[in-house]
């Protein structure tokens, strides 16, 4: 399924993931793509962060939704 996930920076980023994917494979993806160390990244769906172990079916996440990704 196709995700929107939008950087600190306010970018959205068009990502390919699988709804059984957990937030860490995401946040690996991530990592790959950008740089930025899966550690220091924080998912949040709407207001509230999502867990690592979470798959993104599990945390919500819909094809075409848009997550926040932040860097702590």
């Amino acid at each position: 399924m196709q995700i929107f996930v939008r950087s600190y920076a306010g970018e959205s980023l068009p990502v390919e993931v699988s709804a059984t994917s957990t937030v860490l494979e995401l946040k690996q993806h991530l990592e790959a793509r950008l740089g930025v160390a899966a550690s220091v990244q924080r998912l949040f769906l709407g207001v509230s962060a999502v867990d690592d172990a979470v798959t993104l079916e599990e945390a919500g996440v819909e094809e075409i939704g848009t997550s926040d990704n932040e860097e702590s």
